[in-house]
């Protein structure tokens, strides 16, 4: 996830950043069900009427400069996954941070069955939330399949630099309670989570199914991909410094007019809670702000259907099922 006050004009160690004019292009959502509950914070509801607006941005004054942080050489890019001819469905979780009661409740009110089912989560497990531990060992058990999320990213990034006797840098967040609570069975298994699962079985007009953390570089292959650019996008950091800055474009924008017809993909990715659900029919995103009380969402596929549970203190985790409206069977 990326934290809402950068979606705004700021100046960072010299680097010129995006003013964040509008959300992201919406007119595709047609899911005009979505009310999340807010507990400690706000949160900005999608303007489902507003057409595309175009962000404004400032040009970046200077070269960013990235660093290596551990060499990556234990970091899985790409990982292309045949899905089993036992699997009967998909399910692809969003931002769990730690929430662990919620998740736990989505899980079961998707009946979920290892032997039949194949379970996606979308990175960011841990961090945030009180039960870090408790989701990854949760995670662990069901034997779900997961992506890197920047928030893993750090973990690993603390863990190499304490471990090493490195410095951190000063503006990167610490979350003791994750340091604390993680056994190494826990790190084990998200040290084995990969950047992008490309399932290649085809799901009707979804086509071939992509799972990222935060995004795409579009014009690179899905083995090609940068690390820091899928797990943070639109945020590009400057691991030296922590600052930051945004993409001159929206990525899902470059990806949608990309689809070939012949062979459609459709990514999901999570990450942008501060935008809720955005879904648009070759690219879905379904992080919906959990540790703030909101939701926390399943796409189930081949349903094409979204189920998300409550992540409110007093929530009865009742799901409430929505149907993707963007997706046409012919």
């Amino acid at each position: 996830m990326y934290h809402p006050s950068f979606a705004a004009l700021l100046t960072l160690g010299g680097l010129a950043v995006l003013v964040h004019a509008a959300p992201a292009p919406l007119n595709s959502i047609t899911i005009s069900q979505v009310n999340l509950v807010s507990s400690d914070k706000p949160t900005k509801k999608a303007d489902l009427s507003t057409a595309p607006v175009t962000p404004v941005y400032l040009p970046i004054q200077k070269p960013l400069r990235f660093i290596s942080r551990w060499g990556r050489d234990d970091v899985k890019i790409y990982e292309r996954l045949p899905v089993p001819t036992t699997t009967q469905r998909v399910l692809i979780v969003g931002d769990i941070h730690g929430m662990f009661q919620p998740f736990a409740a989505l899980i079961k009110a998707m009946h979920y069955n290892p032997m039949t089912d194949l379970l996606i989560l979308l990175g960011d497990l841990i961090n945030k939330g009180p039960e870090p531990h408790k989701v990854v060992e949760h995670a662990r058990k069901l034997g779900a399949k997961c992506v890197r999320g920047n928030h893993e990213d750090r973990f690993f990034f603390e863990r190499h630099r304490r471990n090493n006797d490195l410095p951190i840098p000063e503006k990167l967040d610490l979350f003791p309670e994750t340091v604390r609570q993680l056994t190494e069975e826990d790190i084990t298994y998200l040290a084995g989570c990969s950047t992008v699962i490309h399932l290649t079985q085809s799901y009707g007009p979804l086509g071939e199914i992509i799972a990222v953390h935060a995004g795409l570089q579009v014009t690179r292959s899905l083995d090609a991909q940068k690390a820091d650019r899928v797990l943070n996008l639109p945020e590009i950091i400057d691991w030296s410094t922590y600052d930051r800055t945004f993409a001159t474009r929206l990525w899902q924008d470059d990806w949608e007019q990309a689809v070939d017809p012949d062979r459609p993909r459709t990514v999901f990715y999570g990450h942008d809670d501060d935008q809720g659900l955005q879904i648009r029919p070759h690219s879905k995103g379904i992080d919906t702000s959990c540790f703030r009380g909101n939701q926390l969402t399943v796409y189930e596929l081949p349903a094409t259907k979204l189920t998300s549970v409550s992540c409110a203190p007093d929530s009865d985790y009742s799901p409430v099922v929505r149907e993707d409206e963007t997706v046409h069977f012919h």
